[in-house]
């Protein structure tokens, strides 16, 4: 994957729905690469839940190079 060079840390904001399912996804804090913003949004939204309300989350991520 191209974007396995990159190196960033940011902040994102998961809402659920009422049946666990991932209603949306939204950047609040970029990680400087679209690339690494785009597949950070692309799996939180596969994401799941235990059913029940409508919630949300906020999940720090860090890409490092190892």
């Amino acid at each position: 994957y191209s974007y396995f060079h990159e190196r960033g840390s940011g902040r994102f904001r998961v809402t659920f729905s009422p049946n666990g399912t991932v209603k949306n996804v939204e950047v609040i804090e970029s990680t400087k690469s679209a690339t690494l913003d785009n597949v950070t949004v692309e799996a939180l939204r596969r994401w799941k839940a235990t059913a029940g309300q409508e919630w949300n989350v906020t999940v720090p991520v860090t890409f490092e190079r190892k």
